[in-house]
């Protein structure tokens, strides 16, 4: 007797901790340059374009939005020993060291670090950071160890702005002769670092500080096998600083990963990805793994202490080497791109730009663009391996009937069938029925390119225990969608 069963939720996502066979009929074994609606539909991801011709060979180090009272922002990055700003080709700076940068805003100034440098722009120059203190500073405070022992400070990496319920200081850290040590500025003074109270060392050296991050009116410290919160308590009596572990089994191994999402702090660790969660207790916060499902792909990869993250589109993109692996955190799936190789990102206006990671290039993703810098985007999703329950039967595989989003372009599905493990390539692709608005009275009907899903039956015929299903799309600038897909068979006798 005939079966027909119907597929349409594709938003389990890529699962590759089970076998084919033992995922659910929403996940893929295997997917690429796809993404879900919120129906569960399959999408291709839109293309970028590069901003302007490549610089040359290096990565660009750095991207950063700096916004300045009553100025527009500007855009700064980095690229070998220069630091631009977006639209200028002349170099605001040119003796940097060629490592990654980070940036801070304080005092209507940013603020950066190399490694070796610690500067200073203030919408027109770049200089060193420098500060005399006051007498009265001097007497009470100590003198400046920016000028004192200046490569304490200039060494570091990161910086971030904190101070508990204000952001009053510049906190700095990743110095490697300090790795575990966190420098405190003067209040508003991100230049003087008082001698009488400028370092903070955090647990041991062996276990080196990775990344601060603002989180509620806590400092969380990330050490790369072990998670520190920091929190400023204000009296009469003066400042103190409580310094607290939360896990000591988990840290952050990539500094440019943790991102803060929906209140939750995602973090890639060397066991996979990690978010902190506050609980009902305060003070107290979890931390959960959520990546068991991609962590044998993401964990095979080189270079993971290089990962770069950001939040955009309701996904946590992580990418390493490149390949974003992104979780979609309204659909709680895991999905992932490739030719993207981000050394830093930048969310600007709901728009995404990156910096590539081997060459002078900074690149901006455009929506309803089907290419990467003129490069067709390959896109596929995988069914898992079905056997419809009955993996003791021989089955008959009849037609298979799929529907797809009806384009204003052509736009092509190549299908792969396969049945105990051999594979089948249609001869012919789904093709989506370009619509012809010319076909339609406009005054009678409202028509768009969502109203009309198309359907293509294809014959197959064929015999098997286990059929599988590969839908695809790598042409050039044509979109690719699948809503649904539906298969006749039937139950013929049992595997002897």
């Amino acid at each position: 007797m005939k079966q027909t069963q119907k597929f349409d939720n594709f938003s389990g996502g890529l699962n590759v901790k089970n076998i084919a066979s033992k995922i659910s009929e929403s996940e893929s074994p295997d997917l690429l340059n796809i993404h879900f609606n919120e129906r569960g539909a399959i999408t291709k991801r839109h293309g970028y374009s590069k901003l302007f011709d490549s610089l040359g060979s290096g990565k660009i180090t750095g991207l950063y939005e700096f916004f300045r009272v009553n100025a527009l922002s500007e855009i700064l990055y980095g690229w070998s020993t220069n630091l631009y700003k977006l639209g200028n080709t002349t170099p605001l700076y040119t003796t940097l060291n060629g490592s990654d940068l980070d940036f801070e805003t304080m005092n209507d100034k940013a603020w950066l670090l190399d490694g070796t440098n610690y500067l200073v722009y203030d919408g027109s120059t770049v200089s060193a950071a420098s500060y005399t203190p006051t007498t009265d500073e001097q007497s009470t405070k100590g003198d400046n160890i920016l000028s004192t022992n200046p490569t304490e400070i200039t060494k570091n990496t990161i910086i971030v702005s904190y101070g508990g319920k204000n952001d009053t200081r510049v906190m700095l850290a990743g110095n490697p002769d300090y790795p575990s040590t966190v420098f405190v500025s003067a209040v508003y003074n991100p230049a003087y670092f008082p001698s009488n109270d400028y370092f903070y060392k955090i647990g041991s050296d062996n276990d080196k500080i990775t990344a601060l991050v603002r989180f509620y009116d806590y400092l969380v410290i990330f050490k790369e096998r072990s998670i520190w919160i920091m929190k400023i308590s204000v009296t009469d009596a003066g400042v103190t600083y409580d310094i607290n572990p939360i896990n000591d089994s988990v840290g952050c191994i990539a500094g440019k990963t943790p991102v803060i999402i929906d209140n939750n702090l995602l973090f890639l660790s060397h066991k996979g990805v990690y978010a902190l969660k506050a609980s009902e207790v305060r003070e107290y916060l979890n931390v959960e793994h959520i990546s068991e499902r991609i962590d044998p792909l993401l964990l095979e990869e080189e270079n993971l202490k290089e990962a770069t993250a950001i939040d955009y589109d309701g996904k946590y993109w992580l990418c390493v080497n490149d390949t974003v692996y992104l979780f979609d955190y309204q659909l709680v799936c895991w999905i992932r791109y490739d030719n993207i190789n981000a050394n830093c990102f930048l969310l600007k206006d709901r728009e995404l730009y990156f910096g590539s990671r081997d060459i002078g290039e900074i690149n901006k993703f455009i929506p309803n663009q089907f290419n990467d810098n003129g490069m067709p985007i390959n896109a596929y999703w995988k069914s898992k391996l079905l056997d419809f329950k009955r993996k003791d039967w021989i089955k008959k595989f009849y037609y298979i009937w799929v529907s797809n989003q009806a384009y204003m372009v052509d736009s092509y599905i190549d299908g792969i069938i396969t049945i105990d493990m051999e594979d089948y390539p249609l001869d012919k692709p789904f093709l989506a029925t370009i619509l012809n608005l010319d076909d339609f009275y406009i005054d009678d009907f409202l028509v768009n390119d969502k109203d009309i899903p198309p359907t293509v039956r294809e014959k197959l015929k064929e015999k098997g225990v286990y059929i599988q299903f590969t839908f695809k799309n790598d042409r050039l600038d044509q979109p690719f969608s699948l809503l649904d897909f539906t298969l006749d068979y039937e139950f013929r006798k049992r595997v002897k």
